[in-house]
């Protein structure tokens, strides 16, 4: 179960996304982005950036062997140089 509520059910939504971590340009889009991109799924998430391309993403979840994966997005960085 996740944080985020299903908004036809008014229920915890069911989802095996873990976490969503968002770069964009500026910290309120991001937390935005990063709640929707958790409600909407992998899937819809990958359609939506085809036109947003200066979001990038990053996504942590569990696939159906139960086993943790993580998906980057829009190039996002997974190194940060200092």
């Amino acid at each position: 179960y996740s944080h985020i509520i299903n908004t036809e059910t008014a229920t915890p939504s069911k989802t095996n996304v873990l976490s969503v971590s968002v770069i964009a340009n500026n910290c309120m889009d991001a937390d935005a982005y990063a709640t929707a991109f958790k409600a909407m799924g992998i899937e819809k998430t990958k359609a939506f950036l085809k036109t947003e391309k200066t979001l990038k993403v990053y996504f942590i979840f569990e696939n159906e062997k139960k086993e943790l994966k993580t998906l980057a997005l829009n190039n996002f960085p997974l190194e940060m140089n200092n």
